[in-house]
């Protein structure tokens, strides 16, 4: 080939080319593309993802009874999904409930010697006012008056204090969870 037939070939190549990009660039008559819309709608959609694995609880503790007694009732199986404070079991209560109204009516019974202790040191302070008895009566009294004052406020705490122990025969949730091993049964 000559030099001049490769420039007329290139010349060529060159003009159909241009041609090509000419019809590219012309705007299509009368074509609109169709374009159509679609309505999403909100869908609930669970996620499962299954592995291997381990887990371990946030929280683990073991939960035993703070007073002792015959399990009454279990309330809550192994397996079982509890809440705070639920109970889990019940102990039986009976001597606890027998002390704990035993010691009302110590706590009643104090509570009314003292206030006829009271009235009896009111008449005496009185008398002794009145030079009508000796000292020694006065401070006699004034003692029973807080003797009885002090075993009172004993026996105020001893009736707390069994109530509390009555309260602690229901072992209860001290967050929710889920109840892994029972190491206990009835009775």
């Amino acid at each position: 080939m000559t030099r001049q037939s490769l420039i007329l070939l290139l010349s060529i190549l060159f003009l159909l080319s241009c041609e090509r990009t000419e019809k590219r660039s012309s705007p299509r008559s009368g074509s609109v593309p169709e374009v159509r819309t679609v309505e999403l709608k909100p869908v609930n959609y669970t996620l499962k993802y299954e592995t291997n694995g381990y887990l371990e609880a946030v929280h683990e503790v073991r939960i035993k009874p703070l007073v002792s007694g015959r399990v009454k009732e279990i309330l809550a199986e192994e397996g079982d999904t509890v809440k705070e404070g639920e109970v889990l079991l019940k102990i039986d209560d009976e001597d606890y409930r027998a002390l704990y109204n035993e010691a009302l009516w110590s706590l009643k019974e104090a509570q009314e010697s003292y206030e006829n202790q009271l009235r009896v040191y009111e008449r005496r302070k009185r008398l002794f006012e009145k030079e009508l008895i000796s000292r020694e009566e006065l401070e006699e009294a004034e003692t029973r008056l807080e003797t009885l004052k002090a075993r009172v406020e004993s026996l105020r705490a001893l009736v707390e204090r069994r109530k509390v122990d009555l309260e602690r025969t229901e072992v209860r949730a001290p967050f929710d969870g889920y109840l892994v091993k029972r190491f206990v049964s009835v009775g």
